[in-house]
C-alpha cells in the first residue's frame, strides 16, 4: 500500500519557479512520503577524545653551556721545545755520507722537495746526532717545528736573505739562527753547490746557535738563485735569494 500524502501539509514546502518557460519544483514531496522518522536526520555528536598534552618549549630558557675541546695542535716535539736546556753534542758533519744518501735517494726516486720525510725524532737526534747528520734530503724542508709550540721562529743572521750577491765561481755564507747543536737543512732550488758538493745540505748549529751553509756559484750558475732553509726545532722557513754576476 502506498503511503498517504497530505498535500495540505506539503504545500508550504513547494516553490514554483519559472526558468526558460519550464516549471521547476524546488522542495521535496518525498519528505512527506518518508514520514516523520526520515526527517530526524540529526546525528549524535562524536565521542569526546582525551587530548594529549603537547610538550612546551621555553624560549626564554638560558642556553646550555657546551664545552668545546681545544683543537690547537700539541707541540710537534716536546723535547725539542726546550732546546736551550741541554744542547746535543757537537759532531763533525760527514759530507761523503750525505752524498751517498742523496745518491741512494736518487736510485729510489725519492729525492724531491715534495716528498714527505719521516717525523723528526728529537730524542733520537739528541742521543745520536751523527746518524741524522750523516744524511740529507730536500724533503727535510718539511721538517719544521709546530708554530703553536714554544719553538722559536726561524730567522737569518748577517746579510739579509734577499741581499746576497756573488760573482760566478764565488761563495757566500747563508746563516740561520737555530738553537745550539740542532740541525738545519738548506736546499738550492736552482743551481749551485754547498760545501758537501750537493745542492742540498744538512748542518749542525754551533755553540752560538748559528747554522751555516756555504753556497758556491759553480760554472753555469747564473742570474738569480733561490735557496730555502728550515729546521725541525724552529717554526717556518727562510728563503734566500743570491744574485750571480758574470764577468
Amino acid at each position: 500500500m502506498r503511503p498517504s500524502v497530505h498535500l495540505a501539509s506539503a504545500l508550504p514546502a513547494i516553490r514554483w519557479t519559472w526558468l526558460g518557460g519550464l516549471p521547476l519544483v524546488v522542495g521535496a514531496l518525498a519528505a512527506c512520503s518518508r514520514g516523520p522518522a526520515a526527517s530526524a536526520t540529526t546525528e549524535a555528536p562524536p565521542a569526546a577524545v582525551a587530548r594529549t598534552a603537547q610538550p612546551t618549549v621555553d624560549v626564554h630558557r638560558e642556553p646550555t653551556a657546551v664545552t668545546v675541546a681545544s683543537t690547537a695542535p700539541a707541540p710537534a716535539a716536546a723535547e725539542a721545545a726546550s732546546t736551550a736546556a741541554a744542547p746535543p753534542r757537537a759532531v763533525a758533519e760527514d759530507w761523503a755520507a750525505q752524498r751517498a744518501s742523496v745518491a741512494q735517494d736518487r736510485r729510489l726516486a725519492t729525492v724531491s722537495p715534495q716528498a714527505r720525510p719521516p717525523e723528526f725524532d728529537a730524542a733520537a737526534y739528541r742521543a745520536d746526532p751523527r746518524s741524522y747528520l750523516g744524511s740529507t734530503a730536500p724533503s727535510r724542508l718539511w721538517q719544521q717545528a709546530d708554530p703553536h709550540s714554544d719553538a722559536p721562529v726561524l730567522s737569518a743572521l748577517g746579510t739579509p736573505p734577499l741581499g746576497h750577491a756573488v760573482a760566478s765561481g764565488g761563495s757566500t755564507e747563508l746563516v740561520l739562527v737555530v738553537p745550539a747543536g740542532w740541525p738545519a737543512t738548506f736546499v738550492s732550488m736552482d743551481r749551485g753547490l754547498f760545501q758537501n758538493g750537493l745542492n742540498v745540505i744538512t748542518v749542525q748549529s754551533d755553540a752560538a746557535g748559528r747554522a751555516t751553509a756555504v753556497f758556491t756559484a759553480d760554472p753555469g750558475t747564473t742570474d738569480l738563485v733561490h735557496v730555502s732553509a728550515a729546521s725541525p726545532v724552529a717554526a717556518g722557513q727562510v728563503d734566500f735569494q743570491i744574485r750571480i754576476s758574470t764577468p
